[in-house]
């Protein structure tokens, strides 16, 4: 493992880790909801925005140096 695969892994373990905590301290305060359909529009957004940009950034790491 080179070391941007480790920056890699690193960035979305722990920043995954974080993310899921707001996430839920911002559901657990009422701040939105799981049960509108607003609500459920900004959580796929997010957390398909966070998978995304994942993607995005393995492609980058795993990929693009190898063509």
């Amino acid at each position: 493992m080179n070391l941007h695969e480790v920056s890699f892994w690193y960035h979305y373990l722990v920043g995954g880790v974080i993310f899921l905590i707001g996430l839920a301290l911002v559901l657990r305060s009422g701040e939105m909801s799981l049960g509108t359909s607003e609500g459920r529009w900004y959580f796929v957004l997010m957390v398909g925005g966070f998978g995304l940009y994942a993607v995005l950034h393995g492609l980058s790491v795993y990929t693009f140096p190898y063509m």
